[in-house]
C-alpha cells in the first residue's frame, strides 16, 4: 500500500507537467528525430541540442519533485520521490535517463 500512496498525486502532477511543457517536449522529440537522421558531420551538434533540451526537461521535473517533497516529512518524502521517479520512467521514457542522472547527482550534494 505504501508504494501506491502517492500514485494519484504523481500521475496528476505528470499530466499537468506534460500539458504545461508540451512545447519543450515536442522540441525534444524533434531534436531526437534530427539526431537520428544526422550524418557523421552533424551528429555531434544535433546530439548537443538534444542533450540541452533533455537537461531542461529533467531540471523542471526535478524541481517539481523537490518542491512537493519539501512539504513532506522525511519518510513520506522518500516514498514520494521513489513513486515520482518510477512514474517518470514510465510516462517520459525519452527523458528518464537524463532525469535519473540529474536526480542522483543532485541528491548526493
Amino acid at each position: 500500500m505504501i508504494g501506491r500512496r502517492f500514485q494519484d498525486v504523481v500521475e496528476r502532477q505528470l499530466a499537468v507537467f506534460v500539458a504545461d511543457q508540451d512545447e519543450l517536449l515536442r522540441a525534444c522529440a524533434e531534436a531526437e528525430a534530427v539526431y537520428g537522421r544526422a550524418g557523421a558531420e552533424g551528429a555531434e551538434e544535433a546530439y548537443g541540442e538534444l542533450a540541452e533540451l533533455l537537461d531542461a526537461v529533467a531540471e523542471r521535473l526535478y524541481d517539481m519533485r523537490e518542491t512537493y517533497a519539501g512539504g513532506l516529512g522525511s519518510d513520506d518524502a522518500d516514498s514520494y520521490r521513489s513513486r515520482f521517479d518510477r512514474a517518470v520512467r514510465k510516462r517520459l521514457p525519452q527523458v528518464a535517463e537524463t532525469y535519473r542522472a540529474l536526480a542522483a547527482e543532485t541528491d548526493l550534494d
